[in-house]
C-alpha cells in the first residue's frame, strides 16, 4: 500500500503475494532458479548489480557468493520494501 496521499503504484500490492509465492506454492522453482544463479555467477569478488530485484530474495543468494557487495536496483515500492525488510 502507499504512503498516505501518495499515489500507488500498479504493482504495489503485489508485494506480499509474491512473496509468499516464491517462498511457498512456488519455492521449488525458487531454489532451482537459485541454484541457476549460483552456478552461473560462480565465487567471485567486487560488486554484483541486482537490477529489478523485487523483494531481494536472490540477493541473498548472491551475498552467499561471497561477492564484495550486492547493489539493489529497481524496487522502489514501498511495499516491496517493506517486505524486504522482514528478511
Amino acid at each position: 500500500m502507499a504512503a498516505s496521499g501518495a499515489p500507488a503504484a500498479r504493482y504495489d500490492e503485489w508485494a506480499d503475494w509474491y512473496e509468499n509465492y516464491i517462498t511457498g506454492k512456488a519455492l521449488s522453482f525458487t531454489r532451482r532458479t537459485g541454484d541457476a544463479l549460483s552456478q552461473v555467477l560462480g565465487r567471485g569478488s567486487g560488486p554484483l548489480l541486482d537490477l529489478a530485484c523485487g523483494t531481494g530474495f536472490y540477493a541473498l543468494t548472491a551475498a552467499g557468493l561471497v561477492i564484495e557487495r550486492v547493489v539493489e536496483a529497481g524496487s522502489p515500492v514501498p511495499d516491496i520494501l517493506a517486505v524486504r525488510c522482514r528478511r
